[in-house]
């Protein structure tokens, strides 16, 4: 992970993110197999503390010194309030759709904030700015 940038992390676990989904929708075609579902399990558990880990690095980069607790305590705030009204209409999707729907879905929800990602070459942060390792 040192070699690399924030950009570059965020980018790769991103897709990473947006690929475990794809591991239950994987699941959701082959019925009940635990090989698989373990399988699922690591490659989501792995994939989003990667990208959670440069999500952090993302947040502490964009905070002011000065201002670094309350900042970085409004952003993940802004965080969590967009996870909590997205998860609550969850279960109308899936009755709607069935769980491979659903997981497509999720996956696809990944797209658009990754392709922000790939737009954007400078957030107020210095190429030189610690990665997602440190």
């Amino acid at each position: 992970m040192r070699r690399l940038t924030l950009k570059q992390a965020l980018v790769v676990f991103g897709f990473c993110q947006a690929g475990s989904i794809l591991a239950f929708w994987v699941l959701s075609h082959l019925g009940p197999k635990l090989t698989v579902l373990v399988a699922a399990l690591a490659l989501e558990n792995l994939s989003y503390g990667m990208g959670g880990a440069a999500f952090a690095t993302l947040l502490m980069c964009l905070c002011d010194k000065r201002f670094t607790a309350t900042q970085y305590a409004l952003l993940t705030s802004v965080m969590a309030v967009a996870r909590g009204y997205l998860a609550a209409p969850s279960g109308w999707v899936v009755n709607r759709l069935g769980w491979s729907g659903y997981f497509l879905v999720c996956a696809a929800a990944a797209l658009p904030g990754l392709l922000l990602l790939l737009r954007y070459d400078r957030w107020g942060v210095e190429d030189d700015a610690p990665t997602a390792a440190g």
